[in-house]
């Protein structure tokens, strides 16, 4: 067994538990296994989008059947086929996340069976296709031997995820983070409520000015390993004014803050640990601030994640989080106003552009804020204009439109 496509597809898996996968089958078959969980995860999702609705959801799915495809492949070549079973960590997350999240049950199983067709399938074409069995009668009994292991494997798997979901039920809808994060829920879905109740029920007050955060670790182990909930007050601490602070979390790898802020957003770079990414909204006042901060925080998430940046603030990205509601379309426009001046040897060209519009065509102006001479300037402008087709003030403002879009992007949007 060998992964079909050649990439560098990271497994969604604890590094350690992958070497120890590694150790015991190979690096083939573990390649094989990482591949078939992303395509089956991606598949699982399309049919029960409610279990993946998010990039955390994603990283979630792949992460149990990634765990659940190897331990079948285990049951497969041990003696002892499924027994003794105990369902693997990785999988035993996914059920506590969607017992969190209240996904029904039985969308929880369904999502199982899909996946479970999926892997059958491609285990036992493999079994039909090896070239080390070549005695036709020895194949039948092969392929009757590990049908019989893959349905007995789902029947311990669904039983042990069933108990595991049921348990984290219980555990979590009577705990009092559950209750923060469905009342902070509700305020964000624009729920009428007395402010000065939800406040008190906080411990948190909606009425005042707010700066959210958004923190993702990159996997759950990163998560784990700083405790997203507590790092994320933290850092929400140190951009703050040192008043209450209030962090929930809707995912493994995924928490929500907010903190008190009286004056501007602070200067001093955020001290983001390797393997997780802080996305910061502006500060806004009230139950209404509160809501909007957070989305904000959101949205400079979403270009965070397009950009690759650690660390993003919506005031920096602002222009691209609300020009990219649909990325291909604000590509296209990007590449029809730019196109000439999109390589890199541009990048001097496109810079003085956008430094002359936003300076409303003063040479003056612009170059004072390049730092060279309005000669200098002049010469830029006129070898834009030759490379773009036409003069900067036939489309002016598009064209700046164009360069702050790819200026809260990044260059790497030409790569897309």
């Amino acid at each position: 067994m060998e992964a079909q496509a050649d990439t560098d597809l990271k497994p969604a898996s604890d590094p350690a538990v992958v070497e120890g996968w590694i150790r015991a089958l190979g690096r083939g078959p573990t390649s094989w296994v990482v591949e078939l969980a992303y395509e089956t995860a991606r598949l699982v999702a399309q049919k029960e989008p409610e279990l993946s609705g998010s990039d955390d959801g994603f990283q979630t799915l792949r992460l149990g059947t990634e765990s659940g495809i190897m331990q079948m492949l285990e049951a497969i070549v041990s003696p002892v086929g499924v027994h003794p079973f105990t369902a693997p960590e990785g999988a035993l997350i996914g059920g506590r996340v969607w017992a969190r999240r209240r996904i029904r049950l039985d969308s929880v199983l369904r999502a199982f069976r899909i996946g479970h067709s999926i892997v059958s399938d491609r285990l036992l074409n493999a079994v039909e296709g090896s070239p080390h069995i070549r005695d036709e009668v020895a194949r039948a009994d092969e392929m009757a031997r590990v049908s019989r292991v893959l349905f007995e494997y789902i029947d311990h798997f669904s039983s042990a995820m069933t108990e595991e979901y049921n348990n984290e039920q219980v555990a979590w809808l009577g705990s009092q983070d559950a209750k923060r994060l469905s009342l902070v829920e509700s305020v964000l879905e624009g729920v009428q409520m007395d402010s000065a109740e939800a406040s008190a029920a906080l411990g948190y007050d909606l009425r005042q000015r707010h700066l959210a955060l958004v923190l993702t670790a990159e996997s759950h182990q990163v998560a784990q390993a700083h405790n997203l909930a507590r790092l994320a007050k933290v850092l929400a601490q140190s951009v703050g004014d040192g008043g209450n602070t209030l962090v929930v979390q809707p995912g493994p790898t995924t928490a929500w803050a907010w903190t008190s802020i009286a004056g501007d957003m602070p200067t001093d770079p955020i001290p983001a640990p390797t393997g997780t990414r802080v996305s910061l909204g502006s500060p806004e006042r009230g139950q209404d601030g509160f809501c909007a901060t957070h989305l904000q925080a959101i949205s400079a998430e979403s270009i965070a994640v397009l950009t690759d940046r650690q660390v993003a603030y919506y005031s920096e990205v602002e222009i691209g989080a609300l020009t990219v509601g649909n990325l291909e379309l604000a590509r296209r426009f990007i590449f029809r106003e730019l196109e000439g001046v999109m390589s890199d040897d541009a990048a001097v060209l496109r810079s003085t552009l956008l430094a002359y519009l936003e300076a409303r065509g003063s040479v003056s102006q612009a170059a004072r804020a390049l730092l060279v001479s309005k000669n200098t300037v002049t010469y830029r402008i006129h070898n834009a204009e030759a490379a773009l087709g036409h003069s900067v003030r036939d489309r002016s403002f598009e064209l700046l439109l164009a360069l702050k879009m790819t200026e809260a992007l990044g260059a790497s949007v030409f790569e897309l």
